[in-house]
C-alpha cells in the first residue's frame, strides 16, 4: 500500500493537487471489511512514479501518443472537485422472480440473492477493480453505488456512506459520473459537439460560456481526442470514430462536469487490446488526479490488471476477496491456490472462483472451493476486524474540520435541481434537433422523394378529375385519399424517431441534463418546417393536376387543413411512441389509433348510421374533421352545396364550417400531443430510494 504520513491541523498545509485543496478523509490508515486501507496522500505517494515507469514501459514501441493520457489539471476554475471517499458494509440485494404455473394464482414469488453480505470501500486518488464471473453481482453492486438500482424489483440491506455520512441520492448523482457499458449517443453529432451539450447543460449556469467551452477543450485533450473532435460519431451504419474512441467520449460526457467519484461498468467491454489499454491509461491519470474511480471489468489482460489498486472479488454474489490487487495472489497462495509462473493474475483469479457448469462432479467441486474461498475470507475480515484500535463505524468519517466545507459543497451543488435555465436548455436541444435533422440526409431526401411520387401519380390518375362537374363522388374520393395518405406519410416517417433517441434521452434525463419540457418542445418545432414544406410541396403537385376548385383562398385553406392533418397524425403516432418501448410496438399502436380514426372519418360510413355506442370515436378522430373541412372547403361554396344529391348531404358532413373544423382539428392536435408530453414525462428510469 502507499505510505503516509497524518496531514496538518492547519488548513495551509492540507495535501493539494494541482493547487486545490483535498477534502480527504482523516488520513490516518483503516480497516474495512478487515482490510488496510491507507488513504491517498498526493505529498506523499509514490504512485506518480509508479504510474510514470507503467507508462514509460507500457507506451515503448506503441502506437499510443504521449498526448492522449494527456496533462494534469492546472486550471483552478476548472480544478474545483472535491474529493469522495464511499464505504459500504453488508450490502445484501435480493431481486423477485416467480415460479410455478401459467395463473397467477398458481405463482410463487421467490427471493434471489444476488449479492450477500458484500463489504467494501474506495478511496481517491485510487482505483476499484470489481470482479467475478457471469453473474456474480459485478453490475448490480456498481449499479447500487451509483444509486441508480431499478425501484420495486429488489430488496436491499446494508449501510453505505459517502465520506462518512449518508448520502442524499439527487445531489449524490449530481457529483457522479456514470459511464455504462452500452455507448449511447447521437451518431451524426461530432465528437465536441457531443461533449459541449454535456458542458452547456450540466456545468453551472453562472459559468461563462467561454468556461465552458474551455472546459470541453480541456477533456478533449485530456482524453486523447483532439484528431476526431470534429468527426461525426457515427454507427453501425455510417463510419465513424473506433470503438475505443466511443468508450472515451462516453466518459468524456461525465467528465465534463468533473465529478470526483467515477463508476465505469464494463469499460473495456467490446474494445481490443490497444484501445482497452488506452481507456484504462485514461483512467488511471484521472484517478491519480484525486478521483475516486470503481470499475467493474471482465478477463483483464495483465498490463490492464496491473493498473488497479485495489480489488473486490465476488463469486455467486459472495465476496472472496477485497485488498490491495497486488497481493491478491499471495493471499490465495497461504490458502492453497499458488498461481502459476507467468500466468495472467486476473485469469488465475477468475478461474479460482468461478462455477463450472460442464458437469455434475465440477459443479461440485468448485461450489464447495468457493464456499471455502468465502468462508476463508470471512474470517480473515472478522480476525483483522477484532484487532482494530477504531472502530469500523468510524473508518470513513472526514475529519470535522473538513466536513462543514464538503457539507457546503453538497448544498451548493444541490440548489438547482437543473444546472441550465429552461430557455437555455431549450435552444441548445432545439439547435440539437435540427442539426440532426439535417445530417440525416437520407431521410430527409427520402421524404422528398415519397412525396413526389404519391403526388405525381397521384396527379396522373385523376388528372382533371375535378373539373368534371359529373365527377363529384369522385372528387370526394379524391380528398379522402389526400388526408388518408398524408396521416400515414407524416406517422411512419417519425414512428422510429423517438424509440431509437429513448435510450439517449434516459440517460441524460437520469444525470439531470435537461427538462423533459424543453426537450419535448425542442422536438415538436424542429418537425414543424420540414413538414410545411413537404406538404406544400405534395399540395402543389395534386391540387392543380387533379383540378380542384381554381382559388387563391381555397388553394391556401387546402393547404393549412392537410398541414393540420399531418401534424395531427404526427402528434397521435408520438402519443404511441413514448408509450411502446420498441419501434414495432409504437408502430403498431400509431396504424391501430389512425385506422380507427379513418373508420370513423365519415367516408365509409356516415354519423347516424354508426352503431351508437362506437359513435363517440368519430368526436376524437382527427380525419374525421379533417375530412369534413376538405368537403366545406370544396363544396360548400357550390350553389348546389344544399341538395339532397350533393356531396355534402350524401355523406352528411356536419354544420362546422372549414373554421370550425379546422380548430377542432388544433384541439384534437394539442391533446395529442399533450398526451404525448405526460407519458413521456411518466416513462422515465425510477430508481430505490434506500441506500
Amino acid at each position: 500500500m502507499i505510505p503516509v504520513e497524518s496531514a496538518p491541523d492547519e488548513e495551509a498545509s492540507l495535501p493539494k493537487a494541482n493547487g486545490q485543496v483535498l477534502s480527504l478523509p482523516d488520513s490516518k490508515p483503516y480497516d474495512v471489511g478487515g482490510v488496510r486501507f491507507v488513504p491517498f496522500d498526493p505529498l506523499n505517494s509514490t504512485i506518480d512514479d509508479e504510474f510514470a515507469e507503467f507508462r514509460r514501459h507500457s507506451l515503448s514501441g506503441s502506437l499510443i501518443d504521449q498526448a492522449s493520457i494527456g496533462p494534469t489539471l492546472t486550471d483552478k476554475a476548472l480544478a474545483s472537485f472535491k474529493t469522495v471517499s464511499i464505504s459500504w458494509r453488508d450490502i445484501r440485494v435480493s431481486v423477485q422472480t416467480q415460479t410455478g404455473g401459467v395463473l397467477p394464482c398458481t405463482k410463487k414469488v421467490e427471493l434471489k440473492p444476488i449479492l450477500r453480505g458484500v463489504t467494501g470501500c474506495a478511496q481517491p486518488g485510487r482505483m476499484l477493480a470489481i470482479m467475478g464471473g457471469s453473474g456474480a453481482g459485478k453490475s448490480t453492486l456498481l449499479t447500487l453505488l451509483a444509486g441508480r438500482m431499478p425501484a420495486g424489483e429488489y430488496e436491499i440491506s446494508g449501510e453505505l456512506l459517502v465520506n462518512g455520512h449518508g448520502r442524499h441520492l439527487n445531489t449524490f448523482r449530481r457529483i457522479t459520473g456514470f459511464v455504462e457499458q452500452e455507448d449511447r449517443m447521437f451518431a451524426e453529432l461530432t465528437v465536441r459537439e457531443q461533449l459541449e451539450i454535456s458542458a452547456r447543460c450540466r456545468l453551472p449556469a453562472s459559468m461563462p460560456l467561454e468556461q465552458k467551452m474551455r472546459r470541453v477543450d480541456q477533456v478533449i485533450y485530456e482524453l486523447g481526442l483532439s484528431k476526431v473532435a470534429d468527426t461525426k460519431v457515427g454507427s453501425f451504419e455510417s463510419r465513424g470514430i473506433s470503438g475505443g474512441e466511443r468508450k472515451r467520449v462516453s466518459i468524456g460526457i461525465e467528465l465534463v462536469t468533473n465529478p470526483p467519484l467515477l463508476l465505469l461498468d464494463e469499460p473495456t467491454s467490446g474494445l481490443d487490446s490497444f484501445h482497452a489499454q488506452a481507456v484504462m491509461l485514461t483512467m488511471l491519470r484521472l484517478a491519480r488526479e484525486g478521483r475516486t474511480i470503481i470499475a467493474t471489468i471482465h478477463q483483464p489482460r495483465s498490463q490492464i490488471f496491473q493498473m488497479f489498486d485495489d480489488l473486490l472479488l465476488l463469486s455467486e454474489g459472495y465476496q472472496v476477496y477485497l485488498g490491495s490487487a497486488k497481493e491478491m495472489v499471495g493471499y490465495f497462495s497461504q490458502l492453497g491456490y499458488p498461481c502459476p509462473a507467468y500466468y495472467n493474475p486476473a485469469d488465475f483469479a477468475l478461474d479460482l472462483i468461478s462455477l463450472s457448469t460442464h458437469s455434475k462432479m465440477l459443479e461440485e467441486q468448485t461450489r464447495d472451493r468457493i464456499a471455502y474461498l468465502e468462508a476463508s475470507f470471512s474470517r480473515h475480515r472478522k480476525e483483522k476486524e477484532a484487532k482494530l484500535d477504531e472502530p469500523l463505524d468510524d473508518a470513513m468519517v472526514v475529519k470535522p474540520k473538513e466536513t462543514p466545507r464538503l457539507l457546503s459543497f453538497l448544498t451548493c451543488i444541490g440548489e438547482r435541481k437543473y444546472s441550465a435555465r429552461w430557455v437555455e436548455q431549450f435552444v441548445i436541444l432545439l439547435r440539437r434537433s435540427w442539426d440532426l435533422m439535417l445530417r440525416d440526409r437520407a431521410n430527409v431526401l427520402a421524404r422528398f422523394l415519397q412525396i413526389l411520387v404519391y403526388a405525381l401519380v397521384l396527379g396522373l390518375i385523376w388528372m382533371n378529375t375535378g373539373r368534371n362537374s359529373s365527377d363529384e363522388r369522385a372528387v370526394v374520393g379524391i380528398l379522402f385519399y389526400l388526408i388518408v395518405n398524408q396521416s400515414f406519410g407524416a406517422a411512419f416517417s417519425i414512428v422510429f424517431t423517438y424509440p431509437m433517441e429513448r435510450s439517449i434521452v434516459l440517460r441524460e434525463r437520469t444525470s439531470r441534463t435537461y427538462q423533459v419540457s424543453a426537450y419535448f418542445l425542442a422536438k415538436s418545432l424542429t418537425e414543424l418546417p420540414l413538414l410545411i414544406v413537404l406538404v406544400l410541396l405534395y399540395s402543389c403537385i395534386t391540387y392543380w393536376m387533379v383540378g380542384l376548385e381554381p382559388q387563391a383562398s381555397t388553394f391556401f385553406t387546402f393547404v393549412v387543413i392537410l398541414t393540420l392533418t399531418a401534424h395531427a397524425a404526427e402528434s397521435i403516432t408520438l402519443l404511441a411512441s413514448t408509450s411502446a418501448k420498441s419501434p414495432k410496438t409504437a408502430a403498431s399502436f400509431a396504424a391501430i389509433m389512425i385506422v380507427l380514426s379513418l373508420l370513423f372519418a365519415g367516408f365509409f360510413i356516415g354519423p347516424n348510421a354508426m352503431p351508437v355506442w362506437l359513435s363517440w370515436i368519430r368526436f376524437v378522430s382527427f380525419l374525421s374533421y379533417a375530412f369534413a373541412a376538405l368537403m366545406t372547403n370544396q363544396f360548400g361554396s357550390l350553389p348546389s352545396s344544399n341538395s339532397d344529391t350533393s356531396p355534402m348531404q350524401l355523406f352528411d358532413v356536419n354544420s362546422f364550417g372549414v373554421g370550425g373544423n379546422i380548430g377542432f382539428l388544433i384541439m384534437l392536435d394539442i391533446a395529442y400531443r399533450s398526451i404525448a408530453y405526460v407519458g413521456l414525462l411518466l416513462n422515465k428510469q425510477r430508481f430505490q430510494k434506500s441506500l
